[in-house]
C-alpha cells in the first residue's frame, strides 16, 4: 500500500497496450482503491491519444464500482474490489 492525499491505496490492476512507453499510440491504465471502496482511474498515454489533452498526457479520475469492473472486462483484467483484511472499510 502507499500514502497519498487520497489515503491509504492499494493497486487493483494494471493494463497497457504493449507498446513502447516513447510511442506516440502508448497507453497504460491502472486501477487504484481506497481503503473506504473508491475506485480512481490513472491513465496516460502519448500524443496519439485521448491521454494527450491532459497535462503530461496524464489523467487521474474516480470510477464508480460498476465502471471499475466494466475496465477490467474490457481490458481482460481480472478485478477484486473486496475490501481485505487490515483495510478498513
Amino acid at each position: 500500500m502507499r500514502e497519498s492525499n487520497l489515503g491509504i491505496i492499494s493497486m487493483v490492476a494494471t493494463w497497457n497496450n504493449g507498446m513502447p512507453e516513447d510511442d506516440e499510440e502508448y497507453i497504460a491504465e491502472t486501477l487504484w482503491k481506497t481503503r473506504d471502496g473508491s475506485c480512481f482511474l490513472y491513465g496516460e498515454g502519448g500524443a496519439m491519444t485521448y491521454y494527450s489533452r491532459f497535462a503530461d498526457g496524464v489523467d487521474v479520475k474516480q470510477v464508480n464500482k460498476d465502471d471499475a469492473l466494466a475496465w477490467g472486462e474490457e481490458h481482460g483484467v481480472d478485478i477484486d474490489l473486496s475490501i481485505q483484511e487490515g483495510e478498513v472499510a
